[in-house]
């Protein structure tokens, strides 16, 4: 299976093909019919349309703001979809997926496990 590593806009398509194991040329199908664009990414409601269309079920966690390396270590089982200010990232039991940005460092604000 081909993994899209591209840069910049492309942080939700690559969050969920990490989750979703499916294949990228699949993934980014069905990204681009819910609004992706490789130069702006996906809005939160695009990118959860996506996720929804792949079968991706997630719920979403109340967290604080916090450094990434917090919330790997407060939560090192499981698989997550994380958003920053203007990004998202994938987790696997306690493990960053994030060939964009690839810091601990970087401040969460949003999360949600994916069922």
């Amino acid at each position: 299976m081909k993994i899209i590593k591209k840069l910049d806009g492309w942080c939700a398509v690559v969050a969920l093909q990490s989750v979703s194991g499916l294949d990228a040329k699949a993934v980014v199908g069905v990204c681009e019919f819910h609004g992706f664009d490789p130069f702006h990414g996906m809005e939160d409601a695009e990118w959860q349309a996506a996720a929804k269309e792949l079968k991706i079920k997630i719920k979403s966690v109340r967290i604080i703001p916090q450094k990434l390396r917090r919330f790997v270590h407060k939560h090192p089982k499981g698989t997550f979809l994380l958003g920053s200010k203007d990004h998202l990232l994938a987790v696997r039991e306690g493990k960053p997926f994030d060939p964009i940005h690839g810091s601990l460092d970087i401040i969460i604000k949003q999360a949600w496990r994916v069922l």
